[in-house]
């Protein structure tokens, strides 16, 4: 027995030499592992891919939305409408300005709308000529439906006390019903008795 333990000995040893050992944890799962897909450069392309990248994707189009052109909006929305007019510049008249308009006589004023925003007690009092009066505080009466009286687009000439009831009409003519070319007189029909007319009164 002992003389056949002594001859297998090297022959076991030699075994052990030659059998392959069992691959370790981590190697076993790289072995396992897929290979990783080949690189793809941006915008390159499968199938149906788009300039900006990915594969199966249709193109997008500009300004956003789906089905956007160029010219919409986000969301697709079409932007075509063209934005409201801004409304015309209101003017300054001089007294002095005003006093040379009303001397011409119909050649001159001919195509101009006089407005009055003063009260009806304040046009006794003192009025110019050619002018209608359109009390602003009756505005609620006669504003909704101006347009049936006065022209937007001749040239509108807007009269007060002092300058500041006119303003206000002028920027609801220009601004809310779209009047062309509206002016307010400075300093109202008191700058007017002191500076081109004093035959007209003051209150």
């Amino acid at each position: 027995m002992a003389l056949l333990l002594t001859r297998a000995r090297p022959i076991l040893a030699a075994a052990r030499r030659t059998a392959p050992t069992a691959p370790s944890r981590a190697a076993a799962a790289n072995m396992a592992a897929p290979p990783p897909p080949p690189h793809r450069p941006a915008g390159g392309g499968g199938v149906g891919a788009s300039a900006d990248g990915g594969a199966g994707r249709a193109p997008r189009r500009a300004g956003g939305g789906v089905g956007a052109s160029a010219a919409d909006g986000a969301g697709g929305v079409p932007s075509s409408a063209a934005p409201p007019a801004a409304p015309a510049p209101i003017r300054q008249m001089s007294v002095q300005a005003l006093r040379h308009l009303l001397a011409g006589g119909d050649a001159a004023c001919a195509d101009v709308q006089f407005v009055d925003v003063r009260e009806p007690g304040e046009f006794s009092a003192a009025k110019l000529p050619r002018f209608k009066l359109f009390p602003l505080s009756d505005a609620s009466t006669w504003a909704p439906n101006v347009e049936a009286t006065l022209d937007r687009e001749r040239k509108t000439i807007c009269l007060c006390h002092h300058g500041i009831r006119s303003m206000n009409a002028a920027a609801f003519f220009a601004g809310q019903k779209g009047f062309a070319d509206v002016w307010n007189v400075t300093g109202g029909i008191d700058a007017y008795s002191l500076e081109a007319d004093e035959s007209v009164p003051r209150y």
